[in-house]
């Protein structure tokens, strides 16, 4: 008597388990971006990978693997790919390192001619290299009907950017889609620093905004990057490897 009581919720609990009821989602997403110029752009997550096409990018789209770290850019009109990797990351930004500091400590043994043409170059990494950059939160607005934080990105004091940030929450993603993309983000904010921009003038990884980017404004120039919709349909894998025939960019 006991057993046929609590049998029946066992069974129905089993039955909308194999239904996909009380399992969290897997959907897929893609974020849709509009520029100043009203070219659009994407960033959709798939499992463990994000294909990016930015608006100011024509022909080129980048393809990261969350698992392994790795970014691969990809040139549709050349045909071609390059694959870039943590470690190729660090190789290069220690080759630079080792390049400045050489620069620095021979400069006044180059010839008259060559110190005039290195000077500006010199003088760019030094200030590069002593810039100071803050991050200051200032108010919320809606962006795509999607709630985000307001940030000033100032460099030396500077305003340079402006940006608002939205949370997972906030966005309605699953949490692989959108540690899929804070990743790819947090990698190219890597690359940027480490490839000669500089720490103040890298790029703003999410973890220093609390969210993903979905709106980025120059406060200059006027331009913008803004999201438009969020939509979860199901991508094609596809759309996440690289076309067939493409050849790898020698390095």
């Amino acid at each position: 008597m006991h057993f046929r009581l609590w049998a029946k919720p066992i069974k129905l609990s089993l039955t909308l388990m194999l239904l996909g009821y009380g399992l969290p989602a897997l959907a897929d997403t893609t974020l849709n971006f509009v520029d100043q110029s009203n070219k659009t752009g994407q960033v959709q997550s798939h499992q463990h990978l994000v294909r990016v096409e930015q608006a100011a990018a024509d022909g080129v789209f980048m393809l990261f693997n969350s698992e392994t770290k790795t970014l691969t850019v990809v040139n549709s009109q050349a045909k071609s790919f390059q694959v870039i990797t943590p470690e190729q990351v660090e190789q290069t930004a220690a080759e630079l390192r080792k390049a400045r500091e050489q620069l620095k400590a021979n400069f006044d043994k180059l010839p008259a001619s060559q110190q005039a043409q290195l000077k500006p170059v010199l003088e760019q990494l030094q200030r590069s290299e002593k810039s100071k950059r803050t991050v200051k939160p200032s108010g919320s607005e809606k962006v795509a009907n999607i709630k985000c934080q307001q940030h000033e990105v100032f460099v030396d004091g500077k305003l340079g950017q402006q940006i608002c940030s939205a949370n997972r929450k906030a966005l309605g993603l699953s949490k692989q889609d959108y540690n899929n993309i804070t990743a790819m983000l947090t990698m190219l904010a890597d690359i940027s620093r480490s490839f000669g921009a500089g720490e103040a003038n890298a790029g703003v990884a999410p973890d220093e905004l609390g969210g993903l980017p979905i709106l980025t404004t120059d406060p200059n120039t006027k331009n913008f990057n803004r999201l438009a919709s969020v939509n979860q349909n199901k991508l094609n894998a596809s759309r996440f490897e690289v076309p067939s025939g493409y050849q790898p960019v020698r390095q």
